[in-house]
Parts: C-alpha cells; structure tokens; sequence
C-alpha cells in the first residue's frame, strides 16, 4: 500500500506495522560492489504532484556473474539534506554476466509528492549479495 501522507485520507483510521528483521550471517555473505554510470534523478511533475525516477547504467566490472543485485538511491535536497530512498521494485531482480551492463531504473517506493520538487542529487549503492547456504 503506498499513500501520500500529504493527502488527507479519511477512510484511514490507524496503521500497525510489524517488521520481524531477518539476522544474517555476515560470514555467509559476499559482497561485490557493482558501479552505476550516468546516474540521475528524473523528476517529473505531474497533477498528482509529482514522481521521481533516478536511471543509470548499471556495468558489472567484474570477472563474475552478478546472481542477486541489490540496488537503492538516496535522495537529496541542494543542501544534502536527506529526502528519501528509491528502490528496484521488489519483484524486480537484476542479473548481470562478467563485464555486462544494463540500464537500471528506481522508483520504489516513491517519495513523497512535498518533496520531489526539492529533489537536486542522488547517492546510489548497488550490491551484489551472495548467500553461502549452510545447515
């Protein structure tokens, strides 16, 4: 469910989030660090107030496959402050062969339509994770 918190909404009385964290072992992971080229925030504004976007090309420098590519961008105002993070979408999954490349698109889960007009640079991190399974 994604709601614009700027926007009253009277049929929403109260929300109640439980998050039950998953503890992994940091031994059990390998991660490679992937490099994202061209990286930008699109912002196009709209009726609705307005979305973000932020593309780049994704290139995997790397002599490996890149099996399970995590990716996230931080948003920031003129003034570093931070605005919010954009995501691949969760049934996304980025796959990547030694020395491939592809384009690479964030957007979820949005950030709020207040403070997309304030929007001026990005930080990205990109990850590829690997998970050594063990009983």
């Amino acid at each position: 469910m994604q709601v614009d918190p700027n926007i009253p909404n009277p049929d929403i009385k109260d929300i109640q989030v439980d998050v039950n964290p998953t503890v992994v072992d940091m031994s059990l992971v390998d991660i490679t660090e992937l490099k994202v080229k061209n990286g930008k925030a699109n912002v196009d504004l709209d009726n609705w107030g307005g979305t973000a976007d932020v593309t780049g090309l994704l290139q995997n420098h790397s002599k490996k496959d890149a099996l399970n590519v995590e990716a996230g961008a931080g948003v920031f105002d003129k003034d570093n402050n931070f605005l919010g993070a954009l995501f691949l979408s969760s049934d996304e999954t980025i796959t990547l062969g030694p020395t491939q490349s592809t384009g690479l698109q964030l957007g979820f889960p949005g950030i709020p339509s207040s403070e997309v007009k304030k929007i001026d640079h990005v930080d990205f991190s990109v990850s590829n994770v690997e998970y050594d399974v063990q009983d």
